[in-house]
């Protein structure tokens, strides 16, 4: 359970979207996905709808779009975790120097406020 949640309960919905669909058919995500959060969600689609949903979100990636999923190739990427309010609204990007201290404070800050403005937590 992530401090936060001890806290106030399950107030996430973690998302893990992959920039390698080439290789990262929805068994392959399963596995990978077993080493994270219990409720966590993986994504993976075609080059085209990867490309438009990292372009939405400003993330940077270089796959091969012709990429042979048996082949040898690299993928970089930036490595973001966005936080998203409980409508989608974007609220913060938490980089690779994000400590686990920046993003408790930031998420505790974000949920109260929400509760004030709203009367609840979700």
């Amino acid at each position: 359970m992530l401090p936060v949640e001890s806290e106030y309960g399950q107030v996430f919905h973690p998302v893990f979207i992959s920039v390698d669909p080439a290789r990262d058919s929805t068994g392959q995500m399963k596995k990978y996905l077993a080493d994270f959060h219990p409720r966590i969600v993986g994504l993976t689609g075609d080059y085209s709808s990867t490309k438009s949903v990292c372009k939405a979100y400003r993330v940077y990636f270089s796959t091969p779009p012709d990429a042979d999923p048996k082949g040898d190739y690299l993928v970089d990427h930036s490595i973001y975790i966005y936080f998203m309010d409980p409508n989608g609204k974007f609220v913060e990007a938490f980089g690779q120097n994000s400590t686990a201290e920046d993003v408790i404070e930031r998420v505790t800050k974000e949920i109260g406020e929400w509760e004030k403005e709203t009367g609840r937590r979700v």
